[in-house]
């Protein structure tokens, strides 16, 4: 995306490396190759900046939606990973219903904190 200074912003891969907020060798190269094939003469110009944007996952890779027992009012809505944008919309709906009536028109069942407590 071409930015209004006059800068180039290229990207993006996926990887789970953790809280490093800088892109791995392999996701560098992997971009820089990726915009060659598609604008050569980006080459010609200089790289500025190298970031890493986390998004995070819960274990299972779902977002973990809904009420944490025994908190009285503390609720998730967090892990959604890469989706997060898509799937803010909706999961801000689920979740306002939730908060407000106690109930969702959307089942957020399969998405609760006490998945992982059940687990262990």
């Amino acid at each position: 995306l071409p930015t209004a200074g006059g800068d180039l912003l290229v990207g993006t891969t996926e990887e789970l490396v953790g809280f490093d907020p800088y892109p791995t060798m392999e996701a560098q190269n992997s971009i820089l190759e990726a915009v060659i094939r598609i604008a050569p003469n980006v080459l010609d110009a200089p790289i500025r900046d190298l970031t890493a944007c986390l998004r995070p996952y819960s274990p299972d890779q779902m977002p973990i939606l809904g009420p944490v027992p025994g908190t009285g009012s503390l609720y998730l809505s967090t892990g959604h990973g890469y989706k997060g944008i898509t799937l803010a919309i909706i999961s801000g709906k689920a979740m306002a219903q939730q908060i407000a009536n106690g109930r969702s028109d959307i089942d957020i069942a399969p998405f609760s904190p006490t998945r992982f407590a059940e687990a262990s």
